[in-house]
C-alpha cells in the first residue's frame, strides 16, 4: 500500500495547478477532483453499434471478455482534465470517455506508470458541436497492446496529439471515425523507439460522411537497433463528397542498425474529394549535423538537439507544463 501511495504521489506531480484529474489504478478510478465536471460509472457502457456497425478485432473481443472492470467517464462541463494510469497487476484495461455536446475540453491521457504487460481498450465518443484538444503520452515498460477509437459526431473539432516513448514491444492501433458532417480532425503522432525491439503502429482515419476533413502527421524516430512499423490507412467512403484527407509520415534513423517502415494507404471510393499522402525516411542530414558540431556541440549533443526540434510540434504551447517538462527530460 505504501508503495502504491508513493506511485500515486509521483503521478500527481504531473498535474498542474487548478487542473482537474482522475487517477486510475489497475483499471479502476481511485481518485479525482473533478466531481462537478465528470461522472464516473462502473460497468455501464456506451453501445457504439448505435453509431457505427463494425466487426470488432480479436484484441477488442479479448479485452471485452477478460477485463474485470469497464469504466465510463462522462464529461458534462467544460474542463481541463488529466487522466493518469497506474498499473502493475491487471492485464486488461477497458474504459470509455463520453464527451457531451457543445463543450470545450482539454483532455490528457497519461500511461506513464503501467509497468506490467497490458492490453488496453479506450473508446471515445464526442457529441456534436464540441471542440476537444486531446493529448496522449505513452511510456509502457511492459509488452503492451492498445486499441484507441474515436467516434466523432457532427460539427466536431478534434485536435489530437500523441507521443510514444515505450521501452518494450508495443502494438498501437488508433482509429478515427468521422461519422457525420462538418468534422475537422487535426492529428499528430510522434513515435520514439530506442527500445532495441520492434514496435507497430496502425493509424487509421475513416471518412464516413460528406464535408469532413482530416490532416494526420506522423513523426518517427528509431535508434539503438530498434524497428518501427507504421501503417496509415485513410479511407473515404462512397457518397462522402467534399471530404479532404491528408496524411504524411516522416522518419529519422539515428543509427545504421535501426529501421522504419512506412506503409501509407488511401482507399477512396468517391471522386469529388481531396486526398493525399506521403512518406519520407532517412538518416539525420549530415550537413545539419556538421553545422551544429562546427559550433562546438558533440555529435551526441547535435543529434539530441535535432531530435528535440523534430518532436517539437507535440510540445507547442505545452513545454512549460509539468507533464511537458517530464516528457522533455525523458527524451533528452
Amino acid at each position: 500500500m505504501k508503495q502504491l501511495l508513493e506511485v500515486i504521489d509521483s503521478a500527481k506531480s504531473l498535474i498542474d495547478d487548478n487542473e482537474k484529474y482522475i487517477i486510475f489504478n489497475d483499471g479502476k478510478a481511485v481518485e479525482t477532483n473533478a466531481d462537478e465536471e465528470v461522472e464516473i460509472t462502473v460497468n455501464e457502457s456506451i453501445d457504439f453499434s448505435d453509431y457505427l456497425r463494425k466487426n470488432d478485432t480479436d484484441l477488442e473481443k479479448e479485452i471485452d471478455r477478460f477485463a474485470k472492470v469497464k469504466t465510463l467517464v462522462s464529461v458534462k462541463k467544460d474542463v481541463n482534465l488529466k487522466i493518469i494510469h497506474v498499473c502493475d497487476d491487471v492485464k486488461y484495461i477497458n474504459y470509455q470517455i463520453d464527451i457531451a455536446k457543445r463543450l470545450n475540453v482539454n483532455l490528457t491521457i497519461v500511461y506513464g506508470y503501467v509497468v506490467n504487460d497490458a492490453k488496453i481498450k479506450l473508446d471515445v465518443l464526442i457529441h456534436h458541436k464540441s471542440v476537444v484538444n486531446f493529448r496522449e503520452y505513452h511510456e509502457f515498460s511492459g509488452e503492451t497492446k492498445i486499441n484507441t477509437s474515436f467516434y466523432l459526431l457532427r460539427f466536431n473539432q478534434l485536435n489530437y496529439k500523441s507521443l510514444e516513448n515505450n521501452t518494450n514491444i508495443n502494438d498501437l492501433t488508433l482509429n478515427m471515425y468521422l461519422l457525420q458532417q462538418d468534422i475537422s480532425l487535426s492529428a499528430l503522432n510522434v513515435a520514439i523507439n530506442e527500445s532495441g525491439k520492434a514496435q507497430n503502429q496502425n493509424l487509421n482515419v475513416y471518412h464516413l460522411h460528406e464535408d469532413t476533413a482530416s490532416n494526420f502527421n506522423t513523426y518517427a524516430i528509431a535508434n539503438n537497433n530498434s524497428v518501427l512499423n507504421i501503417k496509415n490507412i485513410g479511407q473515404i467512403n462512397k457518397g462522402c463528397v467534399n471530404s479532404d484527407l491528408k496524411q504524411k509520415t516522416k522518419g529519422i534513423l539515428v543509427d545504421t542498425y535501426s529501421s522504419i517502415e512506412a506503409d501509407p494507404a488511401l482507399i477512396i471510393d468517391e471522386n469529388d474529394v481531396l486526398a493525399s499522402h506521403g512518406a519520407s525516411i532517412g538518416a539525420i542530414d549530415p550537413e545539419i549535423l556538421y553545422y551544429l558540431m562546427s559550433r562546438g556541440l558533440t555529435k551526441e549533443e547535435s543529434e539530441k538537439l535535432i531530435i528535440e526540434a523534430y518532436v517539437s510540434p507535440y510540445f507547442k504551447d505545452y513545454n512549460e507544463t509539468n507533464l511537458g517538462k517530464y516528457i522533455l527530460n525523458k527524451i533528452k
